[in-house]
Parts: C-alpha cells; sequence; structure tokens
C-alpha cells in the first residue's frame, strides 16, 4: 500500500528519503508547509489510525532534526479528505479538509477548518453551501486566514472564498459563472524573505490559480483580490494556455515596487506535468501579461 515519503534537496542533490508513515494501510494526498524555524509541518489523509480505522482521516506529523509523534487531526467514521495547510506568523498551523458527517449539513459534503497552536482547537465548519470540494488555504501578512473551494452554484460548479473571522467565517462567491471552475490552488509559502519581505505572504487579501472552463475549453486562470474594486483592473486574468488543469501555485517574486512580478505554477496538460513561469509586468498600476516560458518539470 501507499505510504507517505519525504526527501529533501540542498545545493548538493537529494539527501536520503526519509519515511513519514511506514503503515499497512494506504496513505495518500500529502501537502506540506515549513514555519519560520524550517521546520517541516505534513499533513495527509489515510486509513488504520485511531478508532475508525477504515475510514480515510486527516494526519500530521511535524519534523524538527527528526520526525516527531504523529497527530490525529480527524478520526471520524466518515471520509475526511483534500487537506491543506499554512502556517501563520506564530507558528500556528491551519488546516483545511473536504469531510463528510459535519453540521449544518452532515449528509454532504463540507469544508472543514482546524488550527494548532500548542494543541490541536476545535473543529471548525468553513461552508454553509451543500457541497464544497478542493479546498485550498492562505494566511495573509495579518494572519487572516483565507480559503477559496469549489462549489455547485446554480448549474455550474463555481469557486467560493471565506475568511476567518473572530467568531465565524464569511464567504463570497468569486466566479459566479456559467460554466464550471474547479481545483484552485491558493498562493502561500513563508519562505524566502527577500528585501525583509516574504513574497509568498501576501500583504491582504488572498490569490489563487485553477482551471476555468470557457467556451468549452480547459484553461487556466490566476486571480488576485487585491484587484478587485479598483478602477479599470479586473481580479481574475485568464493564463492564456487551453488544455491544462489541476495548476498549483509555487512561489512568486517581487519587482522593485514589492509588487507580485512572477507567478510559478505547475499543472498538468493533457499527457505530461510541465512547469510554468507566468511573468506580469506593472504599468501604471494595470497587470498586463508578457509572456509564457514552459520546461519539463523535475
Amino acid at each position: 500500500m501507499p505510504n507517505i515519503q519525504y526527501r529533501e534537496r540542498t545545493s548538493t542533490g537529494w539527501q536520503t528519503q526519509e519515511s513519514v508513515t511506514d503503515a499497512a494501510d494506504g496513505q495518500e494526498a500529502p501537502a506540506v508547509a515549513l514555519d519560520a524555524g524550517n521546520n517541516i509541518h505534513v499533513i495527509w489523509s489515510g486509513y488504520g489510525w485511531g478508532v475508525n480505522r477504515s475510514s480515510l482521516n486527516v494526519q500530521y506529523r511535524k519534523r524538527t532534526t527528526a520526525w516527531q509523534t504523529q497527530e490525529a487531526v480527524t478520526d471520524s467514521p466518515s471520509s475526511q479528505w483534500n487537506a491543506s495547510l499554512a502556517v501563520d506568523s506564530a507558528g500556528s498551523l491551519h488546516v483545511v479538509w473536504n469531510g463528510v458527517g459535519w453540521a449544518p449539513n452532515p449528509g454532504g459534503i463540507s469544508i472543514v477548518y482546524r488550527k494548532r497552536t500548542t494543541a490541536w482547537q476545535t473543529t471548525e465548519t468553513v461552508t454553509l453551501q451543500p457541497s464544497g470540494e478542493s479546498p485550498s488555504i492562505s494566511v495573509d501578512r495579518s494572519d487572516a486566514v483565507h480559503v477559496v473551494w469549489s462549489s455547485l452554484s446554480g448549474e455550474a460548479i463555481n469557486i467560493v472564498h471565506a475568511q476567518r473571522g473572530v467568531s465565524s467565517w464569511t464567504s463570497d462567491l468569486v466566479t459566479g459563472l456559467s460554466e464550471s471552475q474547479q481545483y484552485p490552488s491558493t498562493l502561500w509559502a513563508l519562505h524566502p524573505t527577500v528585501v525583509g519581505v516574504k513574497p509568498n505572504v501576501l500583504s491582504t487579501g488572498y490569490a489563487f490559480v485553477w482551471t476555468a472552463m470557457e467556451g468549452g475549453v480547459l484553461k487556466v486562470k490566476h486571480y488576485w483580490s487585491a484587484n478587485r474594486g479598483r478602477m479599470g483592473l479586473r481580479p481574475d486574468r485568464s493564463l492564456g494556455l487551453a488544455g491544462w488543469i489541476r495548476p498549483r501555485t509555487l512561489s512568486v517574486s517581487c519587482g522593485t515596487r514589492r509588487e507580485m512580478t512572477t507567478i510559478r505554477v505547475i499543472f498538468l496538460p493533457a499527457r505530461s506535468l510541465r512547469f510554468s513561469t507566468r511573468r506580469i509586468r506593472t504599468v501604471l498600476g494595470v497587470r498586463r501579461a508578457r509572456r509564457w516560458s514552459l520546461r519539463p518539470a523535475p
């Protein structure tokens, strides 16, 4: 059965592979994040843990100088999967995932959230919609937590955003289109720091890429909430290539004004995985696409 493996690449090359899990039951869909101390945080979904061993549940493990004791994020009789994580400035972990069995819609697929400080906090249900899929989480520089996911809206699947407040979540429909919009992936990573700025942590709001259906053609698009409401600026931009699916943001670079100038995205074309760099020029406050460069993923 598949297990979760870890390997680090340094300037001298790939280091020794390490097992995060060594279980007889299947483990899948890992996600990883680094904190300010370069500690590694991994979450995934797997069978064979806790009381509900026959159900898919979300698990967590941290690596400092060695792998620490594994912890259960969920131990539910119903399946929990598609976990995503981010780390805030205080080192607290924020995790979101798909799950069945949660109020207010226990029979549907919910978006569920949990925070870890020194211990795991109370689980919260993010969604008010009847269903939600493919959640992705980010934290901005004020430590505001943002989640985006796909949800059925009318006759089509669209992208929904929610922000965590003091005592509740507030959500809004991002796309609202007649053709399906799926697989959002937020921009977030605590590293690197460039000229005192963390370019992968937005100053406010959120940004993501996703798979958009336009005129029956699949495209990859990018959305930046900072452009929402700005005169003459659209928050969403098509990346101009057809036939690409399931994009994942990797990183951004900053220009002299500390705005996003390069977005790196990895995604799936029809038959192979490729790596893409989206270059964006800021001219009079209008973000204009310059070009794509493509090369095979390592």
